[in-house]
C-alpha cells in the first residue's frame, strides 16, 4: 500500500522512483506518521466527547429506547 502511495505522489510531481525500494526504506517513518495520525484522531474525539455537558434528567427517569424513538409502548 505504501508503495502505491509513493507511486501516485511521484506521478503527480513527475518524478521517476523505484517505489518498492523507497517504500522499504521509508516504511518506519510511514508507520510513525500513521500511528501519530491515529492518536490525534482518537484524542480529538475524546476532547469533543469530554467537552459535552453532563446530561442528567431532573426527575431521575431514564427514557426507554421506544420513548426516545417517539413510540410509546
Amino acid at each position: 500500500m505504501f508503495a502505491t502511495l509513493i507511486e501516485r505522489e511521484a506521478k503527480n510531481i513527475g518524478v521517476e522512483v523505484n517505489s518498492d525500494d523507497l517504500a522499504a526504506t521509508c516504511f518506519e517513518s510511514f508507520r510513525d506518521v500513521i500511528d501519530q495520525q491515529a492518536f490525534d484522531v482518537v484524542q480529538g474525539w475524546l476532547e469533543l466527547r469530554d467537552s459535552l455537558p453532563f446530561w442528567e434528567n431532573p426527575t431521575g427517569d431514564v427514557p426507554s429506547v421506544a420513548e426516545t424513538a417517539g413510540t410509546r409502548l
